[in-house]
């Protein structure tokens, strides 16, 4: 789902980094199972706690199917607007007018995405995750905003690159707690994640 985005590019690629760390874990890449276990080392804090106190009855299936919708639609969004050019071969003029109406697009889809993650969570780690989800979702439509301004502006495609470090920096913090918080959901959580087959496609 990853890919070079020119332009602003930022905001998708950290969604994207984020939902795929998740959902390689749940659908298990080339068809491996979830772990048997809990949270990786990887996961401590608060997070990790939230782990350790899930209910071992708890039934995700219905906060699966929605957090994987809304991941879905929002990678299908992206891919719709990929028209595969590569903007080193662009003029600055043609750079910058296709920046702005892919960063205008992932805008909407990341408001999109915060939106349809207003979810119920069955336990407190899949509510960590999902929140944290959700956050670096409006943050990253926040970013995109402040560089969609900052690319209008742009003169040369050296300030163009340059607002893309920028927002990489705005959605650092939020896009670790995304992480932390996916590495910590239950095996329940992932196996259900697993069990969806928009979380495959989203993987993919």
């Amino acid at each position: 789902m990853t890919r070079t985005r020119p332009g602003i590019r930022a905001a998708p690629l950290a969604l994207a980094t984020a939902l795929a760390i998740v959902f390689a874990v749940a659908c298990g890449g080339d068809g491996g199972e979830a772990p048997a276990t809990g949270p990786p080392p990887a996961a401590t804090g608060a997070a990790q706690g939230a782990a350790a106190t899930e209910p071992p009855d708890v039934d995700y299936t219905v906060w699966a199917g929605a957090v994987c919708a809304a991941a879905e639609t929002f990678a299908q969004t992206l891919n719709s607007s990929d028209d595969g050019i590569d903007p080193s071969r662009l003029r600055f003029e043609q750079r910058k007018v296709r920046a702005l109406r892919l960063g205008a697009l992932e805008y909407d889809a990341a408001r999109a995405l915060a939106d349809a993650l207003d979810i119920e969570s069955p336990g407190e780690a899949s509510a960590a995750y999902t929140a944290a989800l959700a956050t670096l979702a409006r943050v990253s439509a926040e970013a995109t905003q402040a560089q969609l301004l900052e690319v209008q502006a742009a003169t040369s495609n050296t300030q163009i690159d340059a607002s893309n470090v920028r927002f990489t920096l705005a959605v650092a913090a939020t896009e670790e707690e995304v992480s932390a918080t996916a590495l910590a959901l239950p095996t329940q959580a992932l196996t259900a994640l697993g069990a969806v087959t928009a979380c495959g496609r989203v993987q993919g």
